[in-house]
């Protein structure tokens, strides 16, 4: 795999991201109307907008940052510094979605609210949603790195 490769991957799995978050929006504006803000329904809809916009930022500003990558990059480069940088993130970022389920579940079984329930599960499927991305993205990395 080269650095070219790696970086269309990247570029690609960015525009699912906004294509996800633009459905994901779409969903919660229908779903919005009529929504008791204090219900599950609307904890879990103001966590799954929350998820939606960091998709669609993240993707928009991640695409923009490959296709900058791709125009600069020599013929047949060997990146292997800024992939081991971007490998030392795994753990934390694995730490981060694992913090964020647990405090999701914590949100949805202890509170007995039903926002917070709602709430609850939004941060465990935020987490899954993230994890799902990193495992992609860390898949390339150490196809890339072998």
């Amino acid at each position: 795999m080269t650095a070219h490769d790696f970086y269309r991957g990247e570029r690609t799995q960015n525009v699912v991201k906004c294509a996800l978050g633009i459905a994901l929006l779409a969903a919660v504006a229908l779903l919005w109307r009529g929504v008791d803000t204090a219900s599950f329904a609307g904890g879990l809809l103001q966590v799954l907008l929350a998820l939606a916009l960091v998709l669609v930022v993240r993707g928009a500003f991640g695409h923009r940052h490959c296709t900058r990558i791709l125009a600069d990059l020599p013929p047949a480069p060997r990146e292997e510094a800024r992939m081991r940088g971007i490998e030392g993130w795994w753990v934390p970022r694995q730490m981060i979605w694992a913090s964020l389920t647990i405090v999701g579940i914590a949100l949805g079984s202890a509170s007995g609210l039903p926002r917070w329930e709602g709430t609850g599960l939004g941060l465990v499927i935020f987490a899954a949603v993230s994890w799902i991305f990193d495992s992609f993205a860390r898949a390339r990395c150490e196809a890339y790195m072998a």
